[in-house]
């Protein structure tokens, strides 16, 4: 028999199971019993000709045999006499033997009036394996039960992932089922697919990580993707049960260019994986995005405007939560929190807690941040009203009252050194750019220092501001990132401080790259290429870029943990333009000296040369000083390898060659003739190395387009795709859910007076 985990139940999730198995036991329907000044919220009673009928639910797991006794011995007994019913069931989540049935039927007498209406966590149990449809449409029951999580930890083990199953173990109670969760769970199970978008904070990941956690009681191996996606492609196996899981793919993989992913045809890797899991029976795939960050996408990425993945598309938003919904998330948090009573006690005052779930910024992220002690302990308790308060109508202010308050320099500047990377950074990396940065801000701002400043501003800001895992550090939401920025934006001297310490190029660009975002006064004060500015640039800007390391079957894999040398010389050819600065243009020079270097051992990424030379002729003024030089030197590296040219790049070419005002009748010539020889050749190398629908898709949309921009004609190459894409079938639809996953929904409280009755347990 399986055994559950009834800990994981609220007070009120425990009484609506008992509810359920008895209806479902006794054939009857049990009304909830209206709340009175003399009887306990938690009954439930039955009217009818033989008089009534009361159940109690006790939920005392936690708190054992003994307390319970005496609870109903001082505060239940009296009620029931007021109450005086024909028949009275106890139910309780402590596990009972025949000797505490005893005692309670003596305490209770003349109520109870036989062991058996004495049910105990084991007489649970056992109505649970007559009624297993009861246990799957309690979705947190059943995902705690020892036999649902043997089989998750064994499906987790065997992949060695890094989902931490612990963690959404925690993540259970708090969960409450919306609308969004079924709407999910249905594309995932018919497409094979289903990106998670919306804003930030309203419960995309813990949504991923419910269907996860599902999907691996059902035999799936997880594979949580960290690096990008040539870590799944590596361990993909169509024959087995995978459930790959993205968390925020397009914050990492597109939008944060590492030195440009689009460069690199990660959109188009990303749609051809897709596609492969779509025609594998046996695969699944879990993505979540920012909704902000997946229309960025698709204006930038015509691959993935023109792929299908806005049918996979579930947007998770505010009207997913009901009124009754947002109130059973907030009181989850509320009743699992390690507040204090007189906290809860606070929100109970005046029925604040309707206010709370009203306010038009409830969101789950800032009700999980109010509800943890450990951010609001300084916080009295007659004042959590208002602090909650404030809160709701600023929720910017939930970051920056601990950041100003409650940490220290060290930790502040742990937070700042983390901003310019975008994938979690190595502790070993952190630790270095922020040694820099903590050691010049010391001396500039007079503070002292000790050999534990590190260690100690991550255990303050572990779970709190940042999470640690597998030598990993990263914020620990995307909200922290924001706050972070938000500070840059508002303070050219913090700007100043991480630049003039600054022991990677990343950490320069990314303030370039706000700044083009954000265009604040205090940004552009930080960004005067100063002689301060400009010695920290030189000191990084021939820092490596990649990091290298052997994989077990001999390939050498590269990552990249700064800046490209293409994204240092176009960052600092705009900057130059921008600023006039002289300076500027001769570092983008000497890095140019490295990227030439660079280029005798790796392939031309053509985009990112297309890019530079784009950037360099926009500007008369750069062209006027080294910019021409520049200039020659990389069009000749380009013109050089064209016979390397994919269709890809021969669009970003041919599109250059048309805007061009001042390439030469020879450089002209030379990309006539690389085409012609693509046309002959080159397509046909390409077509028979296409080996998936999406890759074909690809080639010809890029021939669609060089055939229309340029009427070059391509009518037999296209024809000659469209035959092999005929020769991949579709995937077939499955429209079965995936077994054993609760159908029901949850119950939710409907009206005030319900939610008045909610709360009222908050605390039992």
């Amino acid at each position: 028999m399986a055994t559950y985990d009834l800990t994981r139940l609220s007070s009120y999730d425990f009484e609506e199971l008992i509810r359920d198995l008895l209806q479902a036991d006794w054939r009857i329907r049990l009304e909830s019993f209206k709340p009175g000044a003399d009887s306990g919220i938690d009954l439930r009673c039955l009217t009818g000709s033989k008089g009534d009928l009361i159940v109690q639910c006790k939920h005392f797991a936690q708190s054992g045999f003994q307390k319970l006794l005496a609870q109903l011995r001082r505060d239940e007994l009296p009620k029931i006499r007021k109450l005086a019913p024909t028949r009275y069931v106890l139910v309780t989540s402590v596990p009972l033997s025949p000797k505490n049935k005893k005692e309670i039927a003596k305490v209770l007498r003349p109520y109870v009036r036989r062991y058996s209406d004495i049910l105990g966590k084991e007489d649970i149990e056992n109505l649970l394996k007559l009624h297993p449809k009861i246990e799957t449409a309690n979705f947190k029951l059943w995902l705690t039960s020892t036999a649902v999580l043997r089989r998750v930890l064994h499906n987790a083990e065997k992949c060695q992932t890094e989902f931490e199953v612990e963690r959404v173990r925690r993540k259970l109670p708090l969960f409450v089922q919306n609308k969004a969760f079924p709407r999910a769970r249905k594309i995932l199970a018919t497409s094979r697919i289903v990106v998670i978008s919306g804003i930030p904070g309203i419960g995309k990941t813990t949504l991923a990580d419910m269907l996860l956690y599902a999907h691996l009681e059902q035999g799936y191996e997880p594979v949580i993707i960290q690096s990008g996606l040539e870590q799944a492609k590596r361990v993909y196996d169509g024959t087995s049960r995978q459930i790959f899981y993205f968390d925020d793919f397009l914050g990492q993989t597109f939008l944060r260019d590492q030195p440009g992913m689009l460069a690199l045809n990660q959109d188009a890797a990303l749609i051809s994986f897709m596609e492969a899991i779509r025609n594998s029976r046996n695969g699944r795939f879990i993505l979540t995005t920012r909704e902000h960050n997946l229309k960025k996408a698709l204006s930038i990425s015509e691959r993935i405007a023109n792929s299908p993945i806005l049918n996979h598309k579930c947007v998770i938003e505010l009207a997913d939560y009901t009124f009754g919904q947002k109130a059973r998330i907030l009181y989850n948090h509320l009743y699992f929190s390690d507040l204090p009573k007189a906290y809860k006690a606070a929100v109970l005052k005046n029925d604040f807690f309707l206010d709370i779930v009203r306010h038009q910024n409830f969101n789950p992220r800032i009700i999980e941040w109010l509800s943890g002690y450990v951010r609001v302990r300084k916080i009295n308790s007659r004042d959590y009203q208002t602090h909650i308060q404030k809160i709701m109508d600023s929720p910017e202010e939930i970051w920056s009252h601990a950041f100003e308050e409650q940490i220290s320099d060290a930790a502040r500047n742990a937070l700042f050194s983390l901003y310019h990377q975008f994938f979690g950074e190595e502790i070993a990396d952190l630790e270095a750019s922020w040694q820099a940065l903590h050691r010049y801000t010391s001396m500039k701002y007079n503070f002292s220092t000790s050999a534990r400043d590190f260690r100690l501003a991550l255990n303050e800001l572990e779970n709190s501001f940042i999470k640690i895992g597998d030598g990993k550090i990263d914020y620990l939401n995307p909200s922290i990132r924001d706050f972070i920025e938000s500070v840059f934006c508002n303070s050219h001297e913090r700007v100043a401080d991480v630049i003039c310490s600054a022991t990677s190029f990343n950490q320069i660009i990314a303030f370039r790259e706000l700044w083009e975002e954000r265009k604040t006064e205090q940004l552009r004060q930080a960004l005067i290429p100063t002689e301060e500015v400009l010695g920290a640039i030189r000191r990084v800007m021939h820092q490596p870029h990649m990091r290298w390391k052997t994989e077990a079957d001999g390939r050498q894999t590269g990552t990249y943990f700064d800046a490209s040398l293409e994204h240092r010389i176009t960052t600092l050819v705009v900057w130059a333009a921008e600023s006039r600065s002289d300076a500027l243009v001769e570092i983008a020079d000497q890095i140019l000296d490295d990227l030439e270097q660079e280029w005798k051992t790796q392939f031309v990424s053509f985009r990112s040369v297309v890019g530079i030379l784009k950037i360099i002729e926009g500007s008369s003024w750069v062209l006027t000083r080294k910019g021409n030089t520049m200039r020659l030197r990389i069009l000749g590296r380009l013109l050089t390898d064209l016979r390397l040219a994919d269709h890809r790049a021969w669009r970003d070419l041919l599109e250059y060659r048309q805007t061009s005002a001042i390439l030469s009748d020879e450089d002209v010539r030379r990309l006539n003739n690389a085409l012609t020889t693509y046309r002959r050749r080159g397509f046909e190398e390409e077509l028979a190395g296409c080996d998936s629908h999406a890759e074909l898709q690809d080639l010809r949309a890029s021939l669609v387009t060089i055939q229309k921009e340029n009427r070059i004609p391509f009518k037999q190459a296209i024809k000659r795709v469209d035959d092999r894409m005929n020769e991949f079938e579709e995937p077939e639809s499955e429209d079965d859910e995936y077994p054993g996953a609760p159908t029901a929904p949850q119950h939710e409280p409907p009206n005030e007076d319900e939610v008045r009755r909610l709360f009222s347990s908050l605390l039992d």
